[in-house]
């Protein structure tokens, strides 16, 4: 079976899901996850992009929790000016 990016994407936030909008590590969700390395590192950002997921490194460390509605604020603002870059998988 074939991992699409919404069976990645859902399971993103699946894990996400119970610890709402505290940060856990990301190393911590993407041991959870079915996909490639690159296709998690894809999703991470689709979902952060869309304004689904909040990310953030600490120390070098990458974390990331559900948005609250500042951050879908600022995930649309960015989609109207068009500072959304798109992602392309060769």
């Amino acid at each position: 079976m074939t991992t699409t990016d919404d069976i990645i994407d859902a399971a993103i936030l699946r894990e996400l899901e119970p610890t709402g909008d505290r940060l856990v590590c990301w190393t911590h969700v993407h041991r959870r996850i079915p996909g490639s390395f690159w296709q998690k590192q894809t999703a991470l950002l689709r979902l952060y992009w869309s304004g689904l997921v909040y990310t953030i490194k600490v120390g070098g460390t990458p974390y990331v929790s559900l948005a609250d509605e500042c951050d879908r604020e600022i995930a649309a603002r960015a989609r109207q000016d068009g500072r959304v870059r798109e992602i392309r998988v060769a």
